[in-house]
Order: C-alpha cells, then structure tokens, then sequence
C-alpha cells in the first residue's frame, strides 16, 4: 500500500498501524492475565491509536485511508469482545 500524507506532512502506512495494533493486543492479553478483565477493557489504548492516527479524517478519506480505519475499529472490536 502506498503511504498517505497526515496532518504536519507525517506519513502513516499500513502496515506502521497494524503493527501499533499488534503491539497493543500483547500488552492488553498481558494486563488481563496479570489482573483480569475489566469495564471498558482497552478503550483508553483504542482512543489513543485513534487520536495518533487522526481516525475521523480516515473514515472518510481514500480507499488506503479508510482500510486503515477498519484496523482501527477491528481492534475496537477486539477490545469489546476478548474474553482472555
């Protein structure tokens, strides 16, 4: 996939979020084995993913920006329904 240009000429790909994504997943099932689950279990890293990458302007954007959007809510989704 071709990158795409982000606010301050940053360079966001594909493979860059997937990547944050995956990093993520291993230090949340990480939390959960260490102290359970809990209410909103992962929210605060799904918005900070969100924030970094400018998710509003990536559900709208082009085909490149709106796959990146779809990671993102995959691991939304992730987050909501992980049972450890």
């Amino acid at each position: 996939m071709k990158p795409y240009k982000k606010l301050f000429n940053e360079e966001v790909k594909y493979s860059q979020v997937k990547k944050a994504i995956e990093n993520s997943k291993k230090k949340l099932e990480a939390k959960a084995k260490a102290k359970g689950l809990w209410e909103n279990f992962g929210q605060k890293e799904v918005n900070k993913l969100k924030d970094r990458y400018d998710y509003t302007s990536l559900i709208y954007g082009s085909l490149e920006e709106r796959q990146i959007a779809s990671l993102l809510e995959s691991f939304d989704e992730w987050c909501m329904n992980y049972t450890g």
